[in-house]
């Protein structure tokens, strides 16, 4: 667990280490708007999967999801469970899906989860990284749900040995 000032620049420093300049990242829109700058800032393209509004609900249509994974040959997605600003709590089933089909791709997810504590009555938020503990990492923060911004306590859950993996170091350092 790694504090940092804000869920906002660790997306934006996650996009820097993990991304090289001009790689596609992948976004589900509507969402919060610092997602978008947190992706040009440093040079990266960003590539949307839209959200279809049916039924009065949000929802993925995870053929155009892997499809645009494929055609961009996206390194990364950056989720927001539950999604900002609709407010659409992603069921275990759909995040497994998410997950899946990033995992087939080899694209790294971050999945910003600082609103896990406003959920319409009925749903219940599951955590990406508690689906299956290879999918990915997690940003959040006390700040939303009790009103303390100003103490700029978000944290990330990094799962190392995943980004080991990734830069094909064989042995973990001693701790």
């Amino acid at each position: 667990m790694v504090i940092t000032s804000g869920v906002v620049g660790a997306l934006k420093l996650a996009v820097k280490a993990f991304t090289k300049k001009d790689d596609y990242v992948m976004i589900m829109k509507p969402v919060y708007y610092p997602f978008d700058a947190s992706i040009q800032v440093n040079g990266r393209q960003i590539v949307e999967c839209p959200l279809v509004f049916k039924d009065n609900h949000y929802e993925c249509d995870f053929d155009v999801f892997e499809k645009q994974i494929i055609d961009h040959d996206v390194k990364m997605f950056i989720l927001c469970n539950p999604h900002n600003p609709i407010g659409k709590v992603w069921t275990k089933d759909e995040l497994y899906q998410i997950g899946t089909i990033c995992q087939r791709h080899h694209v790294i997810v971050i999945s910003d989860e600082i609103h896990m504590d406003f959920i319409y009555s009925g749903h219940q938020h599951v955590s990406f990284c508690n689906v299956n503990p290879s999918f990915g990492d997690i940003c959040t923060a006390p700040l939303k749900t009790f009103n303390l911004a100003a103490l700029q306590t978000p944290n990330i859950i990094i799962k190392m040995k995943l980004y080991v993996k990734n830069l094909n170091i064989k042995k973990m350092p001693q701790e």
